[in-house]
């Protein structure tokens, strides 16, 4: 143990000393360029001029001279007041004014000298003009540049002032990692969702309206091609110069072409709400919150001499110990928390230890099934979320509370007459048979497809399909409270706990398995190994095939209950043709008949789920397209002005 401990303290400071090096104050560091973040805060002007300031956090390349912005499609829109601050050195940098040299002809060192801690902006030959800035040497560098935007906000004939501007161009190579707009005022009338509305194009994101100020953010992991924003104001907010002489609606319309927003839910004005409640609760990562944090910035500037060398091994040395230790991610917390859930749980358990895991043939975690559907959410292992859905329609099906019949259906109305189809009917006796024995999410749920049925107690797939669709804020609030109560088993029974830990300056909060939650955890993926593969053990005893049908439920919180039925049926089929024999107290049935219930009881649940999904679509859209928020559309973004194609590092 002790030799290992010293070839892990060797490695460690082996790369420890490689990691400095490359952060040493000398000049022969050499990578490829990299748009780490690009961040615009806009702060519009009662007049509609914009204050804009840029925060690009970028690597820079070794044939690199300077960074660029082109602005193009200007119109009656003007820049200046440009300045350049390097944020890493705290250099101001100097404007030279409009007649930017970009040293054609010159070796990358001359222009780099040339260059140096200046600023300007060049002309271009389509009447656009592009912001320069010398860039510090190769390597990480951070840089802020402002410059007023005059006339940003112009007036519409139709009674709207508003924009439709390109803050982060197409054609970055590499397309930066992270991106963000922020739209904000001045002296003027806060915005809200009322007098505001707001759109996003190029990118997979975010949109949301928050404090009075429009915010548009990349997913993490998500294509960002450009960054187009669009706005619309109410008149009386701005006093704008500019009048286009055109309607808002018309930018709409070039806007919403090949996006994912429709034309028909603008005109509507359809808005069910701010549907980025659910996202106002995200932060952005400790590495972009600590680069612009005005209290321990100085951790990342220098000031030369002694101090330069003490931070360029002290930075990497806490980075390198951050990411071995496996705490650079989530340095604040478990940020992957999502709103209206308790927590998320930080799993240790690894793919090799899921895969080498025993069979084991009890009941597992004490025969909760919301705490069995958080564990598989937890490691990764869900098949879907409506999977408890059909665990509880089984669960159900096995206690005589409901069964799968064919009923008359009525086609068109009635106007096409009827014809027979699959439907869940609920037992005359089941209302009070469930009284007091189903609780919490169980009773939500069986509310839930009590609504959807109707007085008649017979739910048909088309009346189930409706009613998700339109109630989708139901489901949702079941598939979360499932988690939330599995999360409160868990804890009560000790196999998840909370720890807070000091890291730095902050203090981090998570919630973790215990050893015991761990071993609990694994036995349940053990189980799904044992139903699996239970006709190739040989170890069955006759007690197993009692506990058949509440092996269905986990079965089907596994996905695989048809291919679990029909091992069933292969090693016991007296357990379809008795049934009362084995704890279902429903009316008898065949293999046959167990088998297509089994069926149609997953074809239920996943219309569920799909009908859910589908109005939780429909409304994003609806609200997203009327400038409610919600998402950006990757697609359209066309008749935008001020931006254009290109630029970065050259």
């Amino acid at each position: 143990m002790r030799k290992a401990l010293t070839r892990m303290g060797s490695a460690f400071l082996v790369m420890l000393f490689a990691a400095a090096l490359t952060v040493l104050p000398s000049f022969a560091w050499s990578g490829e360029g990299e748009y780490y973040s690009i961040d615009v805060n806009v702060t519009l002007l009662d007049n509609g001029d914009a204050q804009v300031i840029e925060l690009w956090d970028v690597e820079i390349d070794d044939d690199w001279s300077e960074l660029f912005i082109p602005k193009t499609n200007l119109g009656q829109m003007s820049i200046r007041n440009m300045q350049v601050k390097d944020l890493t050195n705290e250099v101001e940098y100097t404007y030279t004014g409009e007649d930017w040299d970009v040293g054609s002809g010159m070796s990358t060192a001359d222009k780099r000298t040339m260059k140096y801690q200046k600023c300007g902006i060049a002309q271009r030959s389509d009447g656009g003009v592009e912001l320069c800035w010398g860039v510090s040497g190769s390597g990480r560098n951070k840089y802020q540049v402002s410059y007023i935007m005059t006339n940003v906000v112009q007036k519409y004939s139709d009674g709207y002032d508003g924009f439709h501007i390109r803050f982060i161009n197409s054609a970055l190579d590499p397309a930066p990692d992270h991106v963000s707009v922020t739209i904000d005022t001045q002296d003027v009338e806060e915005l809200t969702k009322e007098n505001t509305k707001f759109w996003a194009f190029g990118l997979m994101g975010t949109t949301r309206l928050e404090d009075g100020r429009v915010i548009v953010e990349s997913d993490e992991g998500g294509t960002i091609n450009f960054c187009n924003v669009m706005c619309r104001f109410n008149e009386d907010i701005f006093y704008p110069e500019v009048e286009t002489g055109t309607t808002f609606r018309s930018l709409v319309e070039q806007a919403f072409v090949g996006s994912d927003y429709n034309i028909e839910a603008y005109d509507d004005g359809t808005s069910g709400g701010d549907a980025s409640s659910s996202l106002e609760d995200s932060s952005s990562s400790i590495f972009e919150d600590l680069s612009n944090d005005e209290d321990i910035g100085f951790l990342f500037n220098g000031n030369g001499g002694a101090r330069d060398i003490l931070m360029a091994f002290f930075i990497p040395a806490i980075a390198l110990f951050l990411f071995i230790f496996g705490i650079g991610k989530g340095l604040m917390g478990n940020s992957s928390n999502k709103s209206g859930l308790l927590s998320r749980i930080v799993s240790n358990i690894t793919r090799k230890e899921k895969k080498e895991v025993l069979y084991s043939r009890d009941i597992p975690l004490d025969g909760s099934l919301p705490e069995a559907y958080l564990a598989l959410d937890t490691m990764d292992e869900l098949p879907g979320k409506g999977a408890i859905i059909e665990a509880y329609l089984l669960k159900w099906m096995k206690n005589g509370w409901c069964r799968v019949e064919e009923k008359p259906e009525k086609r068109l109305g009635g106007l096409l007459g009827e014809k027979m189809t699959p439907s869940i009917v609920f037992s005359p006796d089941s209302a009070e048979a469930t009284k007091g024995v189903i609780t919490g999410v169980e009773e939500q749920l069986w509310r839930i497809l009590h609504a959807a049925a109707g007085e008649d107690d017979i739910l048909q797939e088309k009346e189930l399909k409706h009613y998700a669709q339109a109630h989708y804020e139901r489901l949702e609030d079941f598939f979360e409270n499932s988690l939330n109560e599995g999360m409160r088993s868990a804890k009560a029974s000790h196999r998840v706990e909370d720890v807070a830990e000091k890291k730095l300056l902050f203090t981090s909060h998570k919630t973790v398995l215990t050893e015991t939650g761990k071993q609990k955890f694994l036995e349940l993926i053990g189980f799904r190994k044992f139903l699996k593969e239970f006709t190739i053990i040989n170890e069955r005893e006759a007690r197993d095939v009692g506990l058949w049908g509440d092996y269905l439920s986990y079965a089907a919180l596994f996905g695989i209950a048809d291919e679990v039925a029909e091992q069933f049926k292969e090693l016991v089929p007296d357990f379809f043709t008795n049934p009362q024999a084995y704890g279902y107290y429903g009316a008898g049935w065949d293999a046959y008949d167990m088998i297509w219930m089994m069926h149609w009881m997953n074809r239920f649940s996943n219309t569920a789920y799909n009908s859910y999904m589908a109005g939780r679509s429909a409304q994003e859209i609806n609200t997203a397209s009327s400038g409610g928020g919600g998402f950006s559309s990757f697609g359209g973004g066309g008749g935008f002005s001020g931006g254009g194609i290109g630029g970065g590092g050259r």
